[in-house]
Protein backbone atom coordinates (compact mmCIF):
# COMPACT_ATOMS: atom_id res chain seq x y z
CA UNK A 1 0.00 0.00 0.00
CA UNK A 2 1.15 3.42 -1.05
CA UNK A 3 1.51 6.47 1.47
CA UNK A 4 -0.08 9.55 0.22
CA UNK A 5 3.14 11.03 2.59
CA UNK A 6 5.82 9.08 1.01
CA UNK A 7 7.72 9.59 -2.04
CA UNK A 8 10.25 7.23 -3.51
CA UNK A 9 12.73 9.13 -5.81
CA UNK A 10 15.08 6.73 -8.27
CA UNK A 11 18.42 8.02 -6.89
CA UNK A 12 20.61 5.51 -9.96
CA UNK A 13 20.61 2.06 -11.06
CA UNK A 14 23.17 -0.72 -9.27
CA UNK A 15 24.86 -3.43 -10.70
CA UNK A 16 25.02 -5.14 -14.52
CA UNK A 17 22.55 -7.67 -16.12
CA UNK A 18 20.94 -10.29 -13.86
CA UNK A 19 22.54 -8.42 -10.43
CA UNK A 20 20.54 -5.14 -10.83
CA UNK A 21 19.56 -3.09 -8.09
CA UNK A 22 18.46 0.58 -7.33
CA UNK A 23 18.83 3.32 -5.07
CA UNK A 24 15.96 5.39 -3.98
CA UNK A 25 16.08 8.73 -1.69
CA UNK A 26 12.57 7.88 0.31
CA UNK A 27 11.35 11.27 1.48
CA UNK A 28 8.32 11.81 3.88
CA UNK A 29 6.31 15.04 5.14
CA UNK A 30 5.15 15.01 8.53
CA UNK A 31 1.07 14.58 8.39
CA UNK A 32 0.74 15.63 12.92
CA UNK A 33 3.72 17.75 12.96
CA UNK A 34 5.60 20.19 10.61
CA UNK A 35 8.84 18.97 8.87
CA UNK A 36 10.05 16.23 6.90
CA UNK A 37 12.73 13.30 6.48
CA UNK A 38 14.68 11.63 4.58
CA UNK A 39 16.38 8.36 3.82
CA UNK A 40 18.11 6.12 1.28
CA UNK A 41 17.03 2.95 0.33
CA UNK A 42 19.33 0.25 -1.75
CA UNK A 43 16.63 -2.40 -3.53
CA UNK A 44 18.82 -5.27 -4.11
CA UNK A 45 18.36 -8.26 -7.36
CA UNK A 46 17.52 -10.34 -4.50
CA UNK A 47 14.17 -8.45 -3.04
CA UNK A 48 16.26 -7.38 0.01
CA UNK A 49 16.16 -3.81 0.85
CA UNK A 50 19.26 -1.84 2.84
CA UNK A 51 17.69 1.29 4.42
CA UNK A 52 19.61 4.25 5.55
CA UNK A 53 19.52 6.30 8.67
CA UNK A 54 16.83 9.02 8.40
CA UNK A 55 17.88 12.19 8.54
CA UNK A 56 15.31 15.07 9.59
CA UNK A 57 14.26 18.27 8.62
CA UNK A 58 12.25 21.64 9.44
CA UNK A 59 11.58 22.52 5.83
CA UNK A 60 11.45 21.75 2.34
CA UNK A 61 14.07 23.88 1.30
CA UNK A 62 16.28 22.62 3.54
CA UNK A 63 15.56 18.84 2.39
CA UNK A 64 15.84 20.29 -1.26
CA UNK A 65 19.49 21.42 -0.63
CA UNK A 66 20.29 18.41 1.39
CA UNK A 67 19.06 16.32 -1.34
CA UNK A 68 20.97 17.86 -3.89
CA UNK A 69 24.16 18.88 -2.16
CA UNK A 70 24.06 22.07 -1.73
CA UNK A 71 23.42 22.26 2.10
CA UNK A 72 25.68 24.32 3.87
CA UNK A 73 25.94 22.29 7.09
CA UNK A 74 24.75 18.34 5.89
CA UNK A 75 26.88 16.35 3.83
CA UNK A 76 25.01 13.74 1.40
CA UNK A 77 26.64 11.10 1.66
CA UNK A 78 24.86 9.30 -0.50
CA UNK A 79 23.74 9.43 -4.41
CA UNK A 80 22.65 13.30 -5.06
CA UNK A 81 19.67 13.93 -7.18
CA UNK A 82 18.71 17.66 -8.74
CA UNK A 83 15.21 18.97 -7.71
CA UNK A 84 14.16 18.38 -11.17
CA UNK A 85 14.08 14.77 -10.38
CA UNK A 86 12.37 15.33 -7.16
CA UNK A 87 9.61 17.19 -9.41
CA UNK A 88 8.98 14.60 -11.67
CA UNK A 89 8.48 12.00 -8.82
CA UNK A 90 6.26 14.58 -6.86
CA UNK A 91 4.31 14.93 -10.62
CA UNK A 92 3.63 11.67 -10.83
CA UNK A 93 1.48 11.36 -7.77
CA UNK A 94 -1.47 10.56 -8.17
CA UNK A 95 -4.27 13.58 -8.04
CA UNK A 96 -4.48 13.01 -3.40
CA UNK A 97 -0.63 12.78 -3.56
CA UNK A 98 0.31 15.74 -5.35
CA UNK A 99 -2.89 17.93 -3.62
CA UNK A 100 -1.20 16.65 -0.68
CA UNK A 101 2.16 17.93 -1.58
CA UNK A 102 0.80 21.30 -3.78
CA UNK A 103 3.00 23.52 -1.74
CA UNK A 104 6.26 21.15 -2.38
CA UNK A 105 5.35 21.08 -6.35
CA UNK A 106 4.63 24.99 -6.36
CA UNK A 107 8.07 25.95 -4.39
CA UNK A 108 10.03 23.15 -6.71
CA UNK A 109 8.39 25.03 -10.26
CA UNK A 110 9.32 28.12 -8.38
CA UNK A 111 12.87 27.02 -7.75
CA UNK A 112 13.28 25.40 -11.50
CA UNK A 113 11.30 28.56 -13.13
CA UNK A 114 8.65 26.54 -14.43
CA UNK A 115 5.07 28.35 -14.43
CA UNK A 116 2.79 27.08 -11.82
CA UNK A 117 0.22 25.19 -13.07
CA UNK A 118 -3.78 26.04 -11.94
CA UNK A 119 -4.82 23.42 -9.82
CA UNK A 120 -8.57 22.34 -10.72
CA UNK A 121 -9.53 19.25 -8.59
CA UNK A 122 -13.04 18.91 -10.59
CA UNK A 123 -12.57 17.36 -14.26
CA UNK A 124 -14.37 18.86 -16.81
CA UNK A 125 -17.52 16.74 -18.03
CA UNK A 126 -17.15 14.31 -21.01
CA UNK A 127 -20.08 15.08 -23.96
CA UNK A 128 -22.65 12.45 -23.40
CA UNK A 129 -24.14 11.26 -26.83
CA UNK A 130 -26.58 8.63 -27.54
CA UNK A 131 -26.51 5.97 -30.21
CA UNK A 132 -28.89 7.43 -32.59
CA UNK A 133 -26.31 10.81 -32.62
CA UNK A 134 -23.39 8.38 -33.49
CA UNK A 135 -25.30 6.19 -36.21
CA UNK A 136 -26.97 9.28 -37.63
Amino acid sequence: MERINEVWILATELGMYSHKGNSYWVIRKYKRRPGYSARDVERLFSGYTNSGKTQKFETFEELVQFLTGEHPTRKNYGFPISAKDILKALEKLPPEGREFWREEIEYLRELLGKPVKEWNPQPKPTKQITLDQVVG
